[in-house]
């Protein structure tokens, strides 16, 4: 080769060599990021795997900012439209007021698009967001955090006052990073939401048992005066029982006299009329005697005087008090019992009442010249008393 070719080939030469020289320099520099990258993904791992909550959020940050070599990293959540920053790594302190919107900032890129990449001159491109022209920062990578819904809900991102160098390689380091932060942001909700929840439902228990006891307070006031008012009750029937009793034992025991011929002799009008007066004494007194064993019943005391009596007197006895209702109205009245003899062992008073009340209600509905029959059939094998009562007269007669 004669020596001016051979001198062209030396300089063509030298003249490749600054270049060769400065891409095994880039490529070196990469391989030694990947090794830092995997050994902080090792690192990472291993000294996040027992964390959860915030606790793993801002241990996140930190070992990203020491991997990555970064003044800032950031974890935010969007909740309503706004982002709240729940871990922070820098050296400056976050501005003022940690929830900001998403107008004007390189994290509502990152959210739309999935990532968002601005490995310098990001102050010149966002001049009016607080978090850059506070840190001066002059570079950017942020990810878009997905719920296990698909919806983007939060983001992981970088900020440096340099320009960042290697982006790609950066960007597939975060994606490693952003699969646990968003598995992590979504439990950290949910349990947020079921805290909230539990708040909730303790402050609905609490409203329910201070209306509980509230009611409970008001029932066990209007119990004592139910209390109250029963006493009352008592006492006012037991008084008037009183005072009814006294005037009506001196007129049955002033009717007995009379009878007696001691105040003087009388005909047989006279005691006939004296009968009535003691009978219907008599009836009433038993009427009092039922408004005190009402009170008796209502207070669940009440007793029956069972004794041996003739069915055909109770009946009888029971058409005579209301024997002058029916002549008012000229009502017929007569009773059909098919054993005269028959005897009943039962309470006589309360079955009286029974039947006076069912009688007079026949000669209450019954027109005016109409029947009110009272049948009786003692059935002595099967030990029973059945009454029956009829009325006739009316378009509609009842039994």
């Amino acid at each position: 080769m004669r020596l001016g070719a051979c001198d062209y080939v030396m300089k063509d030469s030298l003249e490749r060599l600054p270049v060769a020289v400065r891409r095994e320099v880039r490529e070196a520099h990469v391989r030694n990021q990947r090794r830092r990258f995997d050994l902080a993904l090792h690192s990472l791992i291993t000294g996040t795997v027992a964390l959860t909550g915030s606790a793993f959020f801002h241990a996140l940050v930190q070992q990203i900012a020491q991997t990555l070599e970064v003044r800032y990293v950031l974890i935010n959540a969007v909740v309503d439209g706004s982002l709240h920053t729940l871990a922070h790594w820098g050296t400056e302190p976050l501005p003022p007021r940690p929830i900001s919107t998403l107008e004007d900032s390189p994290t509502a890129l990152a959210l739309r698009h999935s990532t968002f990449s601005c490995p310098q001159g990001l102050a010149e491109r966002f001049p009016t967001n607080a978090y850059i022209n506070a840190w001066g920062a002059e570079s950017y990578i942020g990810l878009a955090l997905y719920a296990s819904n698909q919806c983007a809900f939060g983001t992981l991102c970088i900020l440096d006052t340099a320009p960042l160098h290697a982006p790609e390689l950066i960007i597939d380091l975060l994606r490693l990073f952003a699969t646990r932060a968003a598995a992590e942001l979504e439990r950290h909700q949910a349990l947020q939401a079921l805290e909230q929840w539990n708040r909730d439902l303790e402050q609905i228990v609490a409203e329910r048992t201070e209306q509980l006891s509230a009611a409970n307070q008001q029932l066990a006031r209007v119990n004592l005066e139910l209390v109250h008012a029963a006493r009352m009750k008592d006492e006012f029937l037991a008084n008037m029982s009183h005072e009814l009793r006294t005037p009506l034992n001196a007129i049955l025991a002033f009717s007995e006299t009379l009878q007696e011929g001691v105040a003087g002799p009388v005909n047989a009008k006279q005691i006939n009329a004296l009968r009535h007066i003691e009978t219907s004494g008599q009836h009433l007194l038993a009427m009092i005697n039922d408004v005190l064993d009402l009170a008796k019943v209502e207070a669940g005391r009440v007793e029956l005087q069972r004794e041996l009596f003739a069915i055909n007197d109770l009946c009888r006895g029971s058409l005579q008090l209301i024997k002058e209702q029916a002549l008012k109205k000229r009502q017929q009245v007569d009773l059909k019992l098919n054993d005269e003899f028959a005897y009943i062992e039962a309470d006589p008073r309360r079955l009286k009442q029974i039947l006076v009340n069912l009688l007079s209600n026949a000669v209450k509905f019954t027109p005016n010249h109409g029947q009110i029959s009272l049948e009786v059939e003692v059935l002595p094998e099967a030990q029973f008393v059945q009454f029956h009562y009829y009325t006739h007269g009316h378009p509609n007669a009842r039994s």
